[in-house]
């Protein structure tokens, strides 16, 4: 097992494990994913890999086959074994969408197609039989082809590449994260959510919006009324009205001055 990324030997463990739990006697092992980030792919890369694949003396019909392969798992974000497993029937060009059947946790999901892939696919697929497989290649085979023409571009792709730069173009784009998450057939949100902490696009926006407003210049102060001094002012007046009251019932007392010894307020 040395050698095996965490994911592959979480996976081991939980098959070896089920089978103990069965067998009566559950491993007390536990292994522990990384919470990695997806990559994020720049649509120069991917456009770089498509060119790669062009440039090559090769059949017609392979070259369109391997293009259509990379634009159709950029804008679909399906998995390695599910572009293995499309078949012709489970694309629809008429109401523009595709048909994933029997996906990862044996689920089956509608992924709409973009308008500029069915052109592509219309020709593809001229003459083809319904049960007939899309590509006709084995899931490893796939990863093959996406891998030796990576290298020759210089891009450092691989399938689940083209996956993670579906997700981000949706993200960029403002999708909703639900949406995203039944594109991509994900059962846990949790899964998809790690694509809003990755997408460059939305960092970078906040934190434009952040130095923008470091950078506005401060309103002009200016000074208002100041209630503070006019308050003062009235309670002085009021207690000279009081001290006036005093004085003047002072006299009336002693007979020097007839008053009113109501209280003025």
């Amino acid at each position: 097992f040395r050698g095996r990324k965490p994911t592959t030997l979480y996976r081991y463990h939980a098959i070896s494990n089920g089978f103990m739990r069965w067998y009566g006697e559950g491993l007390e092992s536990r292994i522990k994913v990384p919470d990695t980030l997806p990559e994020y792919v720049e649509p120069e890369r991917v456009e770089l890999l498509k060119d790669a694949m062009r440039s090559v003396r090769s059949h017609k019909k392979k070259v369109e086959r391997n293009v259509l392969l990379v634009e159709l798992d950029a804008k679909t974000g399906l998995r390695r074994q599910e572009l293995a497993n499309l078949e012709v029937r489970d694309v629809d060009l008429v109401r523009q969408v595709l048909v994933v059947r029997q996906g990862k946790g044996m689920q089956d999901r509608v992924v709409d197609l973009a308008p500029s892939l069915v052109p592509a696919l219309e020709r593809f697929l001229k003459g083809k039989l319904p049960e007939e497989k899309v590509f006709n290649l084995a899931p490893s085979t796939i990863s093959d082809i996406i891998h030796r023409f990576s290298q020759k571009a210089g891009v450092g792709l691989h399938c689940h590449s083209l996956r993670d730069f579906f997700a981000t173009q949706l993200v960029d784009a403002g999708v909703d994260i639900e949406l995203i998450r039944r594109f991509l057939g994900h059962k846990d949100l949790n899964n998809t959510r790690r694509y809003l902490a990755r997408t460059d696009t939305q960092r970078r926006d906040a934190i434009r919006k952040l130095d923008g407003l470091s950078q506005q210049a401060p309103a002009p102060f200016v000074q208002g009324p100041r209630e503070s001094t006019t308050r003062g002012q009235r309670i002085r007046a009021e207690g000279e009205r009081q001290m006036e009251f005093r004085e003047a019932s002072t006299l009336a007392a002693q007979g020097k001055i007839p008053v009113d010894l109501d209280d003025p307020n």
